[in-house]
Parts: C-alpha cells; sequence; structure tokens
C-alpha cells in the first residue's frame, strides 16, 4: 500500500507555510491534502492556480 507522509506545518516552505497559515486562520484547519501538496511547491502552486481560477474567480461554472 502507498504511504505519503503528511508534514507538520514546520517542514514546509515558508512561502507555501504563510499560505497555509492564511488559510487555517479563516477556516480554523488546514487539511492534510494540503499539507501533502506542499511537499512539492510546484504541484501545490499549479493545484492553487487551478483552484482559484475555477472556484474564486467568477466562471461559468454554478458554485453551488
Amino acid at each position: 500500500m502507498a504511504y505519503i507522509r503528511v508534514p507538520e506545518m514546520n517542514e514546509i516552505d515558508q512561502g507555501i507555510r504563510e499560505q497555509l497559515e492564511a488559510v487555517k486562520q479563516k477556516t480554523g484547519e488546514v487539511g492534510e491534502i494540503a499539507k501533502m501538496l506542499a511537499l512539492r511547491p510546484d504541484i501545490y502552486n499549479a493545484t492553487t492556480a487551478i483552484f482559484v481560477t475555477l472556484m474564486v474567480r467568477k466562471t461559468e461554472l454554478d458554485p453551488h
């Protein structure tokens, strides 16, 4: 069975850690998937860009 270790916040790149801390301030928690994505800053940043494009900016997609 494959296993991906969930890093502690102090193990995450400082720039991404600051973003995750901002998320924690708003939502009260940081999900394990976000932490795992942060193991690879390139993947974390690409995933964040896709999320913002599809879910945050105004698009043709109905958020409900």
